[in-house]
């Protein structure tokens, strides 16, 4: 369940549970977010609405959550917090993590807004993967990621009042 680990990688459901006890993941890029000149952007496969907007107090994770994105809208919490991932079955709501990009040592902090990936895209690589935002992607990769480009991610949980965004 929530935060145990394994060894090897299994999903059934909707999203996976367990988190990888290696703490290596493959990147997909997915949400809404603000370019560096402040313009908005949405992505075409996802709703924007993260999922511990409405669940994060069942996790004991409220706090977390509102301390990101109390008050705003789905796109508008992604978009005011940017760095951001998926995981909440992993991590919990409103957790940080530091994603590292083990072939150039580039790292982000990240806050975990939303559920996911969901089980159909870690079958494509039978692998834990990490739905991160473009930012982050574009920070560690260059570039946004599909998990089947299998872009290797190192993921440590932090704490919570870790600042989010690159890490120098």
């Amino acid at each position: 369940g929530f935060g145990s680990s394994q060894n090897t990688w299994s999903c059934s459901g909707d999203a996976g549970k367990y988190r990888n006890a290696a703490g290596k993941y493959y990147v997909t890029s997915f949400g809404c977010w603000v370019d560096s000149a402040g313009k908005a952007h949405s992505d075409s496969g996802d709703n924007c609405v993260p999922w511990c907007m409405g669940n994060a107090a069942g996790q004991g994770r409220k706090a977390q959550y509102d301390a990101l994105c109390a008050g705003k809208s789905g796109p508008d919490c992604e978009r005011s917090v940017n760095w951001y991932t998926a995981g909440a079955d992993r991590f919990g709501c409103g957790a940080r993590l530091k994603v590292t990009n083990p072939k150039t040592g580039k790292s982000a902090v990240v806050a975990v807004l939303d559920r996911g990936p969901a089980c159909w895209v870690e079958d494509k690589v039978d692998h834990w993967a990490l739905d991160l935002s473009y930012p982050a992607s574009y920070h560690l990769f260059g570039e946004a990621k599909a998990v089947t480009e299998k872009g290797l991610v190192v993921v440590e949980a932090v704490g919570d009042q870790t600042p989010l965004g690159p890490v120098s």
